[in-house]
């Protein structure tokens, strides 16, 4: 009989005992640790020119998610805090790095909350080279985690040894549509949050219209950086349909360059 754990009426906790690690399943069907592309979402301002002339991503502590129910300790039942967890929630965190992707480039909504309504980028990754980061050194383990989001959130047993991974890629459905992922990282060093990715597996640049038409100094920087660290990273600009509402275009930039 295989080991498991009930999360929801959807999901489903499994332990793996050939790979020696707990499977997800969703609706009966095993969740990937894996996906072809994945997207980030960026405002635009000095840290994210930053990630791109040092092509890295900030590994996030989740102490300072905006949503209180996200990684929230109350997840787990009879969860033994020590007195140092009690008062100082920062340190409970301090060796976890979290970086936030999704599968969906073109969402309105994210478009208008995580670049500063159409004011920033988004990256375009080839995902699936995301497991060679297992390797650094500066993990004592990394994952990629697809985020679960159950009809009801209900709190996890303590003797289980999923309950704390399980609790930082659980979400409330609230959050569903923005089909995230997550690499979450064991840090060694909980001051060394830079994830450092290949420039080769940044496909393509997504650039807000907002930001488009609004700075051209910006668009200024993001050019040299492309063509400087990036060259076969792809210029899209993106902008709301005129003619079909709630619908987004895109435009490879270079390409109308040259046909101007």
């Amino acid at each position: 009989m295989k080991k498991g754990y009930t999360i929801d009426e959807k999901y489903f906790a499994e332990w793996n005992r050939e790979l020696k690690q707990w499977d997800y399943l969703e609706n009966g069907e095993l969740i990937p640790e894996s996906n072809k592309t994945l997207y980030k979402y960026l405002s635009w301002n000095e840290k994210t020119i930053s990630s791109l002339l040092g092509n890295y991503l900030w590994l996030s502590n989740p102490v300072h998610f905006n949503d209180p129910f996200d990684c929230n300790r109350g997840l787990i039942f009879n969860y033994k805090f020590s007195e140092e967890e009690k008062t100082q929630k920062r340190n409970y965190f301090n060796d976890i790095g979290i970086i936030s992707f999704t599968e969906n480039q073109f969402c309105p909504l994210m478009w208008a909350h995580y670049t500063g309504n159409y004011n920033g980028i988004v990256l375009k990754f080839k995902a699936k080279n995301f497991n060679k980061f297992k390797n650094e050194n500066q993990f004592n383990g990394i994952k990629l985690r697809k985020v679960v989001y159950p009809e009801k959130l209900k709190q996890f047993p303590d003797g289980f040894s999923f309950s704390k991974e399980l609790m930082l890629f659980t979400k409330t459905k609230n959050w569903r549509y923005e089909k995230e992922w997550r690499l979450i990282a064991n840090l060694k060093k909980p001051y060394n949050r830079f994830l450092r990715f290949d420039p080769q597996d940044l496909e393509e640049i997504y650039i807000g219209h907002n930001l488009f038409e609004m700075n051209s100094s910006a668009i200024q920087i993001l050019t040299q950086i492309r063509d400087t660290y990036y060259p076969k990273t792809k210029l899209t600009r993106i902008f709301p349909d005129s003619e079909v509402f709630g619908q987004i275009v895109f435009r490879d930039w270079v390409k109308e360059l040259d046909e101007n």
